[in-house]
């Protein structure tokens, strides 16, 4: 119910403001940083916890290959197979280079 949602956005926003006031505001980060190295120390500790709970899996003959190549990725360690993807600078450099190379090649 709309009541119900009310009450978990106050207290969510007070728990925030409590652990902003608490942990934040002594780390001196702006808090837009301050969420970013929480949601980071999070990541790894999740990625972590699976990694481990995987290994002792795999240790008792489960299939975790998948997990760790997903587990790599989400991490940011894993390959990129399809090296289309690029900013769009990347995109406008590889262009403008190609076209001097042609030019420089051309008669």
């Amino acid at each position: 119910s709309l009541l119900e949602r009310n009450v978990i956005d106050l207290t969510a926003a007070q728990e925030w403001e409590t652990e902003w006031n608490q942990s934040g505001l002594p780390s001196r980060l702006s808090e837009q940083e301050y969420r970013q190295q929480k949601r980071d120390r999070l990541r790894k500790r999740l990625t972590d916890s699976v990694r481990v709970n995987a290994q002792q899996g795999s240790s008792s003959g489960g299939v975790y290959g998948d997990l760790a190549s997903f587990l790599d990725t989400f991490a940011g360690r894993g390959r990129r197979e399809d090296t289309s993807q690029g900013t769009r600078f990347a995109h406008a450099k590889d262009l403008l280079f190609t076209k001097a190379e042609m030019t420089e090649q051309a008669p």
